[in-house]
């Protein structure tokens, strides 16, 4: 009897706790996303300003893992913008570049900014969006920290169009993609958009996939201050409708 008492009581109390949790969640009103906390987010940047770093390994952040830093004036954007930095690569376009005589010194670097409210809607993983220009009311500051590459001599920064839509042909197909996770969040541009782009595929003239392989798309930025000894690069953008890249034309 005494055994008994004590599961009913177990019970009993089980049975409140979930009564409470029910009837809490069923009256609780979620935040709207206005008062969303977003000082508590990285890589967001609202009209007073202030620095983004972002680095290779999360979980163990450290100067040495730093790969980027964006410093924004003050009213540079007009409101809140989440950044997310990518670096992309391949071997099928190391080898189209050594072919025409050129090689990477870095990564090819480009940004993705995006409304913070956006994350907060359900995508499926097929989702995919345009490229959409942002562009700043005054200068950001880009420091880029090399990761496993050196700055050799006649390396030179290099900056690559990301058409807008409809920049260049007519119709939807010829823009760069955005792909998302099912949280909403972009993943970055689609690789053989960026592979088209970088390695000339892709140009004003021939449009998505037609030309041949060209660097009519590079436009050499002049001006950069280069540290040899911390291995980094450090230049100014206007918009986002641009890929970055440090390498050396092997001819010379």
């Amino acid at each position: 009897m005494k055994n008994f008492n004590i599961n009913y009581g177990i019970i009993f109390f089980s049975i409140m706790i979930f009564a409470s949790v029910f009837f809490y969640f069923g009256c609780y009103q979620y935040p709207d996303i206005d008062e969303t906390a977003y000082e508590n987010y990285r890589r967001v940047i609202g009209p007073n300003g202030g620095t983004i770093e972002f680095y290779r390994n999360y979980e163990n952040d450290s100067l040495n893992n730093l790969a980027v830093k964006m410093i924004f004036p003050e009213n540079s954007v007009d409101s809140y913008i989440v950044f997310n930095m990518y670096e992309y690569n391949s071997e099928i376009l190391e080898v189209d570049l050594n072919n025409m005589n050129r090689i990477a010194i870095s990564d090819f670097l480009y940004f993705v900014p995006f409304y913070e409210s956006e994350g907060y809607n359900e995508h499926s993983s097929d989702d995919i969006d345009e490229h959409n220009s942002l562009y700043f009311n005054d200068s950001v500051e880009v420091t880029y920290y090399l990761n496993g590459f050196n700055i050799i001599q006649g390396a030179k920064l290099y900056r690559i169009n990301i058409p807008s839509k409809d920049e260049w042909g007519n119709g939807e197909d010829y823009n760069i993609w955005v792909n998302y996770n099912l949280q909403g969040y972009p993943e970055g541009y689609d690789e053989q958009d960026l592979m088209y782009l970088i390695n000339g595929l892709w140009t004003e003239e021939y449009f998505w996939g037609t030309g041949p392989l060209s660097f009519d798309n590079w436009e050499e930025i002049v001006g950069n201050h280069y540290n040899i000894s911390d291995n980094l690069v450090s230049f100014y953008i206007n918009e986002t409708d641009y890929i970055y890249v440090m390498a050396a034309d092997i001819t010379k």
